[in-house]
């Protein structure tokens, strides 16, 4: 047995580089390294921003990519992206395999405007002899390919229809790209099997303030074009599970979970915030406009309910057992964050998700669960290893790794780790802003943090306090 993540760090207070630290489970016991990227051009240091992504290359070689994001230290407004590619297999990785680079989506010199910014998923696909990592900007609000001609060879497609961006009619003021999936669907007319790539946006007209529309779903060819109507599912929705089905044809259900709204922040355990809009959806590949709810929340929308937690994640293991992930943050000044979130890990059959209803879990389906809390940290999420058959739970700044036995609570296999034996920040540990899962192909290759996007209450906190630390260091130089 073995199951491993890779691990961007972020300093607490940014006033240090980001880190990247790897932790591998070997059935017994972890293996954790820190801080495994060094080099030396075009700076010794990563940004306050990465992002990791295990995919394999064309070669079948398992990489890890990493997408720094950049802030102007004088304007503060985001810079294009540098974007690398390593061999995350040793306790060091060595020099980059490719990168790094920015990458502009239509070849010319990268700008603001024409450039990855945010990267925020990429899923690797082969279509035909051309192998091509797709990719979903949240800032860009656009979604492209990278071509991987050859080995460690990447380049931006910069072909007619490389690139998707909503259509303005349907969509709000502000739009952020938030996830993407390749799925394969049949046709019911040919029988033949198809690729899809389905992307998910957030949408709104004050998503500051907290004044979001329904998320916005897309069905595209592999070529990025889309496929018939855009799908509406829940407010502020955090990803987009899948699990197909191959018993008559192949067929693929989305599920996403929802927020359903901005994080609100209670006054503390028993005075918790959520939104009454939360939801588990599912939505057929073959209609993305078929859209149903499955889960909901309680409808007090504060206090202390077994309901009353915003719906959060949801995975799905190779038996058609599904852990769920409900929770809320309060205030809390002791907390690092200033902030801690407290929540429970539901498990049940995913055909019992699948024939639901708007139900509650606890009350409504009596549903196996755990709590955990109160834990501080941005990253809430829980990525499924299938070839090992456990589960990452990325809860805050720590990670547990559970089975799920669909029919009880779910038990904890191995952990936590603490972010601190992946760093080596002075005096504290740093904050996850982002992991992957080796071998993790299914789903969406990484659950970044959004600590530094508008998303989220949490993002008012720490965006100020990141800008500030940005002007400091201006002034410095």
């Amino acid at each position: 047995m073995s199951t491993k993540i890779a691990v961007a760090l972020s300093d607490p207070g940014y006033s240090a580089p980001s880190q990247i630290g790897t932790s591998e489970y070997n059935g017994t016991s972890f293996t954790n390294y820190a801080d495994v990227v060094t080099r030396t051009s075009p700076d010794p240091d990563l940004t306050n921003d990465v992002k990791v992504f295990w995919f394999k290359n064309k070669a079948g070689a398992e990489r890890i990519l990493v997408a720094e994001t950049r802030y102007d230290p004088i304007t503060y407004a985001p810079n294009p992206s540098l974007i690398s590619v390593y061999d995350g297999t040793g306790s060091s990785w060595g020099s980059a395999l490719f990168g790094p680079v920015e990458l502009s989506f239509d070849g010319t010199t990268p700008t603001a405007a024409n450039s990855i910014i945010n990267l925020y998923g990429i899923v690797e696909k082969t279509v035909g002899t051309d192998h091509y990592l797709y990719g979903i900007d949240y800032d860009q609000k656009t979604v492209f390919r990278l071509i991987n001609s050859s080995a460690d060879n990447y380049a931006m497609d910069t072909a007619s229809a490389n690139q998707f961006v909503p259509p303005a009619g349907d969509r709000g003021v502000q739009t952020f790209g938030q996830d993407i999936v390749v799925v394969e669907e049949t046709n019911s007319s040919t029988s033949l099997i198809e690729t899809f790539v389905c992307a998910l946006f957030l949408d709104g007209t004050n998503i500051y303030g907290g004044n979001y529309n329904s998320s916005l779903l897309y069905k595209l060819d592999t070529d990025l074009t889309q496929v018939g109507a855009v799908g509406h599912v829940g407010k502020n929705a955090t990803g987009i599970k899948f699990r197909t089905v191959t018993t008559t044809g192949t067929h693929t259900t989305l599920y996403i979970p929802s927020i359903g709204g901005m994080q609100n922040f209670g006054s503390g355990p028993s005075n918790l915030i959520w939104n009454i809009d939360s939801k588990l959806q599912t939505v057929p590949v073959a209609n993305i406009t078929s859209v149903t709810d499955r889960l909901a929340v309680a409808a007090g929308g504060t206090g202390s309910d077994p309901d009353g937690f915003d719906i959060r994640d949801i995975a799905i293991d190779n038996s058609g057992n599904a852990l769920v992930l409900v929770g809320c943050y309060y205030n809390d000044m002791s907390s690092p964050l200033f902030s801690y979130m407290t929540g429970k890990l539901y498990s049940l059959p995913v055909s019992t998700i699948d024939t639901a209803s708007n139900s509650l879990l606890d009350a409504g389906l009596g549903a196996d669960n755990i709590t955990f809390g109160p834990l501080d940290g941005w990253v809430w999420a829980l990525a499924y290893d299938r070839l090992e058959d456990l589960t990452w739970f990325g809860q805050g700044n720590e990670f547990n790794i559970y089975d799920n036995p669909g029919s009880a609570p779910p038990s904890v296999i191995a952990g936590p780790v603490d972010s601190a034996s992946l760093g080596n920040f002075p005096s504290q540990r740093g904050n996850v802003n982002s992991f992957t899962v080796y071998g993790h192909v299914r789903l969406r290759s990484a659950h970044p943090s959004p600590a530094f996007h508008s998303n989220s209450s949490m993002a008012l906190k720490a965006r100020p306090q990141f800008i500030e630390q940005l002007k400091q260091t201006a002034a410095t130089k």
